[in-house]
């Protein structure tokens, strides 16, 4: 399912349930990250379930060579843009995009240790981390491993939106094609969560003369009544289009 997908399916269910509904679109986007992470960490931080590959996102990273104060002396690769703090949960990898150095290894290192990391023994290894500003790093005592001109990360970020986006800037295309990252079996606690969240302190379905669901519990039947026949029509929709 794409981030447009899904943003068209709570803006469906929110207008079947209050007429006077208008919300922006970036507000949805970002309330759909932020509950993401709540299903996620919900699910997966306090036991050993294995996540889904759904769950995770491949973005592609930019990088630049640059000279800091992090390493004197010492030439790194640092990202064009900042990226997206990576969840506690899951594992993450990351690997060259481009096929001249991908048999080059990369590894993550703590912060604290990235400006010790390196020495004649693991002359090939690149290392790797997220720094304090946000920024990706890059350094190894193998030279080659300037000519990098970008990397690919496959994690679970806490901004699932914004590294959407950077992976939309890098391929050329627009953040609402690219596929949300969360299992079809949350997408419906998800929608239910968001629409929750929208619809708070509206005071919908008001009415003087009827005040048949003027009840948090008849609401709450509602949105997932909603909920769930948006979900169905649009798995019958991706059905129908794959045959």
């Amino acid at each position: 399912m794409t981030w447009r997908e899904l943003v068209y399916m709570i803006t469906d269910v929110t207008k079947q349930i209050s007429d006077d509904s208008n919300f922006n679109e970036d507000h949805i986007i970002k309330l759909c990250s932020t509950y993401r992470n709540y299903i996620l960490n919900q699910q997966y931080l306090t036991n050993k379930k294995t996540i889904a590959e759904a769950d995770y996102q491949l973005v592609q990273i930019p990088l630049k060579l640059i000279t800091t104060d992090i390493c004197p002396n010492e030439e790194v690769l640092r990202s064009i843009e900042p990226i997206s703090p990576i969840m506690t949960i899951g594992e993450k990898s990351i690997y060259p995009t481009d096929l001249i150095h991908y048999r080059s290894k990369i590894v993550f290192v703590d912060s604290r240790r990235f400006s010790y990391v390196g020495n004649k023994f693991t002359h090939n290894v690149i290392y790797a981390m997220i720094g304090p500003d946000n920024y990706l790093y890059l350094k190894s005592n193998n030279n080659n491993f300037k000519y990098l001109e970008s990397v690919t990360i496959k994690a679970l970020f806490e901004n699932a939106d914004e590294m959407s986006l950077l992976d939309a800037n890098a391929c050329g295309c627009d953040l609402m094609d690219i596929k949300f990252p969360l299992e079809n079996a949350w997408i419906n606690t998800l929608i239910n969560l968001v629409v929750n969240d929208l619809i708070r302190g509206v005071n919908m379905l008001r009415d003087t003369t009827n005040d048949a669901m003027d009840t948090s519990d008849d609401l709450a039947q509602a949105i997932a009544r909603f909920t769930n026949n948006a979900y169905k029509r649009m798995m019958q929709g991706n059905n129908n289009g794959q045959s």
